[in-house]
């Protein structure tokens, strides 16, 4: 599947509903998108679930939002029989995500091929609850708090193909944290304080990634092995990280899979050390002139 803009992949704007005086649902399709979208809000308890959600949905491509909702809990099943392809749950605060034996998502197994937590939404106690649904493919974040990246993410489904995360904070990385999702094809960080990045974070090796998209993560450095064990690689951005110098071995082998690497942003520093990017202006290289 081609990656969608930003701007699309992650936060399709949800029409402006107004403050939620009480719990509601409603159509607030955008006709610009090739999906509908149905919005519910302002819950506030467990049974608001159940009375509120219609159970009659038939959109065959369906994006459905939680949105504002303040709960002790997410009941389980609470969206059995919502045909939905994309969940959201936007500024959803729960005490505790679910009761123990419970799950949200049961009921969406066949269905839902992407899940969005945005603006301080509250997370799942661990990623477990989502290992049976089987056509999910893509798990993002947008403008979270106290991230923690885990190796708790290696329970997600074999089937996840994208981790998204956009303006967040990062609380804990494991060293692990995706190593155990051999299916994956891209991750993008970006605006996001990752700081760190060790190479066995991703797994090793990394069949079928084709793209890393780490920009403006705060990153100072790279592993020599970062490039290592990525035969599928075709695009990397590092871009507007704080990488003064580049050692040779952490990207010579991208130079031998052609893949397309984007270094602007950084503040290099002009001396010996990266010299041999001299010899990788191509097409497929782009980096700043260094600072004296």
């Amino acid at each position: 599947m081609k990656q969608q803009p930003v701007s699309a992949a992650v936060h399709h704007t949800v029409s402006d509903c107004g403050p939620a005086s009480s719990p509601s649902c409603l159509d607030t399709s955008n006709h610009y998108y090739d999906e509908r979208e149905y919005t519910c809000l302002g819950f506030t308890s467990a049974a608001d679930f159940e009375q509120h959600i219609p159970r009659d949905l038939t959109y065959p491509r369906l994006r459905f939002v939680l949105k504002e909702c303040l709960v002790d809990h997410i009941p389980g099943a609470a969206l059995t029989s919502v045909p939905a392809l994309s969940l959201d749950l936007d500024n959803c605060k729960a005490k505790t995500f679910s009761l123990p034996g419970a799950n949200p998502f049961e009921g969406l197994e066949d269905t839902v091929s992407r899940v969005g937590f945005m603006h301080n939404s509250t997370l799942p106690e661990s990623w477990l609850l989502l290992k049976d649904l089987n056509r999910l493919k893509e798990v993002a974040f947008y403008m979270m708090a106290g991230l923690e990246l885990s190796r708790d993410f290696n329970n997600l489904p074999q089937s996840i193909r994208r981790i998204l995360i956009f303006r967040s904070n990062i609380a804990r990385v494991d060293e692990n944290w995706l190593s155990g999702l051999t299916s994956l094809e891209e991750v993008w960080i970006q605006e996001s304080d990752l700081k760190v990045f060790h190479r066995s974070i991703l797994p090793r090796p990394a069949p079928k990634l084709w793209r890393l998209h780490l920009q403006g993560c705060g990153l100072t450095s790279l592993p020599r092995d970062f490039s290592d064990d990525l035969p599928a690689m075709r695009h990397l951005s590092i871009e507007d990280n704080l990488i003064t110098t580049f050692d040779e071995d952490s990207l010579e082998p991208l130079r031998k899979e052609r893949t397309y690497v984007g270094l602007y942003g950084n503040p290099l520093h002009c001396d010996c050390r990266i010299k041999f990017l001299q010899s990788y202006s191509d097409n497929n290289w782009r980096f700043p002139v260094a600072a004296g």
